[in-house]
């Protein structure tokens, strides 16, 4: 790589606050622009065209013709392609639109008299952007925790294959595990956890062991049950016989003493949660040990 490399990034369907975390890197931000130049960034600068450079950060996922076409835009254009976020990397919040029809959500939207001229042509769901295109790097987060987008940014601009972090957020996690068997499951609306114990030795839903880490367990040091904003660890992504769901009901069922049978069929009406960051990924929909068919809206073919 040249001394001075050209960046882009662009937002797609986003809220933009993966952008924000960019911002928050603060004066080592003002270091990064002063050494490489940014040539596109429609937050960040008032560029009409996509300029050919050398790194793209690419924000949120997939949801219209417009998300699409820029997108491929852009990695023709690019030498390094990133996926900025969880949006980016696994379709993330706005993936959870993929339960339901397009017709639906606009018609929530906007009202039964909607007039579809008006508004951009949407995708059937939000999918993720390496369903598009080829994809180099991820950074996923919800947004990215500011010291692993810093780490990440660094070695990628110095020329070197940044580090890949694939440990579970318990990896990071101070909290201990006890052996007593906790039969219930409890939700914080109801209960305050014990300050230093696994939150899922205690009974509650903690995404923690299936979910990538990177984030410094700040969730779960904080008391708050991991929701899985970094998206789930390889094997759980990869495996075919490893899932969201089906791994963390078995260790549920280590915990509580309760059958899987059971516990799944507790998690019925919160199934949701399981996948609110990864509902519109296509290899978690194809997966046997998953049960995502029974929460998206089937495209027929």
């Amino acid at each position: 790589m040249s001394d001075q490399l050209k960046i882009s990034t662009i937002p797609l369907d986003s809220c933009c606050g993966c952008h924000m975390a960019l911002v928050n890197l603060g004066t080592d931000l003002l270091d990064i622009l002063a050494a490489n130049v940014l040539v596109y960034s429609p937050v960040l600068m008032d560029k009409k065209s996509i300029q050919p450079c050398t790194v793209a950060l690419v924000e949120g996922g997939v949801r219209n013709h417009e998300n699409a076409e820029k997108l491929k835009e852009l990695r023709q254009k690019a030498d390094i392609l990133i996926a900025l976020g969880t949006c980016a990397s696994f379709g993330g919040i706005s993936g959870m639109g993929s339960a339901f029809t397009t017709l639906e959500l606009l018609t929530n939207a906007y009202g039964a008299d909607f007039s579809p001229e008006d508004l951009p042509v949407l995708e059937p769901r939000v999918t993720p952007i390496d369903a598009h295109v080829d994809v180099d790097y991820y950074i996923p987060g919800c947004p990215p925790p500011i010291g692993l987008l810093k780490e990440t940014l660094s070695s990628l601009l110095a020329g070197e294959k940044p580090r890949r972090v694939d440990l579970p957020v318990c990896a990071e996690c101070k909290r201990t595990v006890k052996k007593h068997l906790q039969p219930e499951l409890k939700r914080l609306a109801d209960n305050l956890p014990e300050p230093d114990e696994c939150l899922l030795s205690q009974g509650f839903i903690c995404l923690g062991s299936v979910s990538r880490c990177g984030c410094g367990a700040v969730c779960t040091h904080a008391g708050v049950p991991c929701r899985g904003c970094r998206g789930p660890i390889d094997r759980v992504f990869i495996e075919p016989t490893h899932g969201i769901l089906h791994d963390l009901t078995r260790r549920i069922s280590h915990f509580t003493g309760s059958k899987v049978a059971d516990i799944e069929s507790r998690l019925e009406d919160t199934l949701h949660t399981f996948y609110r960051y990864t509902l519109s990924v296509p290899e978690m929909r194809r997966k046997d040990a998953e049960q995502i068919h029974q929460l998206i809206w089937r495209i027929k073919v």
